[in-house]
């Protein structure tokens, strides 16, 4: 055998998949990757749907969804890393050093500020709550109901 034979094997180093989503909309295959793919797959159709379809919406919004819903795909897929190795990088542990995983950094919190800002350039911002009533705002609409039920009931009697 030769010295050259006798090297050590680089280690497999884990990857996110985020880099072929990017880039083609691929995401990796693995266990419950479907689940993460028909996700993906509803999640789409149903920006699509809450947008007017696919069909009546300008070029314009159909990019900022794709976009959205590319930036949701990196989200997820870097969350799937994290379950898988935790938060922390272990070579670093090992040695006391806290330090979040490199895919945790500046870029993922710019992946969620992406889909708040597309979102809110959508349109698809939160809707204002109606105004809200008190106990005895709900009661009064509640003996009022029932006092106007109980006089129709009485009139189609007499």
């Amino acid at each position: 055998m030769s010295e050259y034979s006798q090297t050590p094997r680089a280690k497999k180093i884990p990857r996110t998949g985020v880099v072929p989503w990017v880039r083609d909309g691929t995401l990796p295959k693995g266990r419950g990757s479907w689940r993460l793919k028909k996700f993906i797959r509803d999640l789409e159709r149903n920006l699509f749907d809450s947008l007017g379809g696919l069909e009546n919406i300008t070029p314009q919004r159909e990019i900022l969804a794709r976009t959205t819903i590319r930036a949701v795909g990196v989200l997820l897929l870097a969350e799937r890393y994290i379950e898988k190795h935790g938060p922390l990088r272990k070579d670093l542990l090992n040695k006391g050093i806290l330090e979040l995983q490199p895919v945790l950094g500046k870029s993922y919190i710019a992946f969620v500020n992406t889909i708040r800002q597309n979102l809110l350039a959508l349109g698809l911002d939160r809707v204002k709550a109606e105004e809200v009533m008190s106990l005895a705002d709900v009661i009064e609409e509640f003996d009022e109901k029932k006092a106007e039920a109980e006089g129709q009931g009485g009139e189609e009697t007499s």
